[in-house]
């Protein structure tokens, strides 16, 4: 197998250009994180983690593939597009959302420096990178950094997030929109003022233009967690609350709507969605040779009852008894790590709700990772199901991070001075024994 991809470029000029945009965008985003430490500590490590993934994926993961990737049709109507920008054609661009959007992106990248895959292939690693960041400094504004460091070292260098945010596609803009999001969001509940709108506003924006079924996902989460924290909020007027949960239900009807005409459902009747279900089943079955059986009873009812094998199949498949590739083997090794992860914190569900219900990120994440886990439970292609589910595993990772315990200091043990110790032929009531004075509570370290 060859390790490059014979796919037109406009030559190392391109590369340079792409490359200098993609490295000054990777500093902007860094620089808000370094006031965090436990984020900032493990940066150097996840750049250079990164940068391996990239070259994995570069010419590996892309030249086994080849032209079948989606990468393959973005970059060349991308190439189309940069040339109708260049030209002032703006009229000429067929413009839309979902994916007809990919190839308008990729335009715009190319437009100023000319067309090269494997600079674009760079510029996608750097946005699933940046995601990455906004996710951690989101979970440090509720969290110590114990617990940070920990989620840190799990969502930037855990392989599955790391490649397919890196892929040159919808994935890597959606990490960014994703981390954007919630890192608004959770600077909005810190009253983070300005930073945390355009924050939110931008991930938001993204989400909604690429994959508006997942930006509805995160909405009712929000709104779920948001209007949670405000019936349990003793500030701010009565009818602030009322007119901020109206927004954030007219918020969610609205994404509803627009979900309901990208997907082309005419209702939402249990056969409608159904009948989407199924059909969908059967355009990504036949991709790759990871084909797998989802739901076989019609109706809300057989959705519900598949719910358990489906949340097994994201979380858990496929097993080692069913790798039969390199790929495949590299999913099974982390969903052992996260089989693992899972089943040592189930014995912490009561840390874990109390997390929930006193915070509101928490339980924002909550709502995101069960919803989309029960998206994708549909998938019925586990390569597909790995790309897709790297969407939920922040919010996952998040809700499992939290429910870790603190660690005790160790106690001190409190002995007699060397020289008040009773000596031979003394009684001891002779010579009291005196213990060191307890220091005081806030002395003591605490994690």
């Amino acid at each position: 197998m060859s390790f490059l991809v014979n796919w037109q470029s406009d030559g190392l000029g391109a590369v340079i250009g792409i490359v200098a945009l993609s490295l000054l965008l990777l500093a902007a985003s860094l620089w808000g994180a370094r006031s965090c430490r436990p984020v900032a500590k493990i940066l150097p490590l996840a750049i250079v983690w990164h940068f391996g993934i990239y070259l994995f994926t570069a010419f590996w993961l892309l030249p086994f593939y080849g032209e079948v990737a989606d990468a393959f049709y973005y970059h060349n109507e991308g190439i189309q597009v940069a040339s109708l920008i260049r030209h002032g054609m703006w009229s000429s661009i067929d413009w839309g959302a979902s994916t007809k959007l990919m190839p308008i992106l990729a335009g715009f990248l190319y437009a100023p420096f000319g067309a090269d895959i494997y600079g674009g292939l760079f510029f996608s690693a750097v946005l699933g990178m940046a995601g990455g960041v906004y996710f951690c400094r989101a979970f440090s504004l509720f969290s110590s950094d114990v617990k940070t460091k920990r989620y840190s070292q799990i969502v930037l260098l855990m392989p599955s997030v790391a490649m397919w945010t890196s892929d040159f596609g919808k994935d890597s803009w959606v990490a960014l929109g994703l981390g954007l999001a919630s890192f608004g969001y959770a600077k909005i509940q810190k009253g983070g003022g300005g930073a945390g709108i355009s924050a939110f506003l931008s991930g938001f924006a993204l989400l909604a233009l690429i994959r508006p079924h997942v930006a509805l996902v995160i909405a009712t989460s929000m709104a779920a967690a948001y209007i949670w924290a405000l019936t349990k909020s003793t500030k701010g007027s009565a009818v602030m609350k009322i007119v901020r949960t109206v927004a954030l239900v007219a918020i969610v009807f609205v994404l509803f709507r627009s979900t309901q005409d990208v997907l082309q459902l005419t209702d939402t009747s249990a056969s409608t969605v159904d009948s989407y279900v199924r059909s969908n089943s059967e355009a990504n079955a036949a991709l790759g040779g990871s084909v797998v059986e989802v739901q076989a009873a019609p109706g809300v009812l057989g959705a519900l009852m598949s719910l358990p094998r489906g949340f097994v199949r994201v979380l858990l498949q496929p097993f080692p008894w069913e790798i039969h590739n390199v790929n495949a083997a590299l999913a099974s090794l982390e969903n052992l790590f996260i089989g693992w992860y899972l089943t040592t914190r189930l014995t912490k569900l009561r840390r874990m709700t109390s997390e929930l219900v006193r915070v509101p990120y928490i339980l924002f994440a909550g709502f995101a990772a069960v919803l989309l886990m029960v998206m994708f439970s549909f998938i019925p292609n586990l390569g597909l199901l790995s790309r897709q589910r790297v969407q939920l595993l922040p919010f996952l990772f998040a809700l499992l991070v939290t429910a870790e315990g603190r660690r005790r200091a160790k106690p001190i043990s409190f002995v007699l001075a060397p020289s008040m110790e009773p000596q031979p032929g003394h009684a001891r009531n002779e010579q009291p024994s005196i213990r060191q004075p307890r220091p005081a509570a806030a002395s003591v370290p605490r994690w």
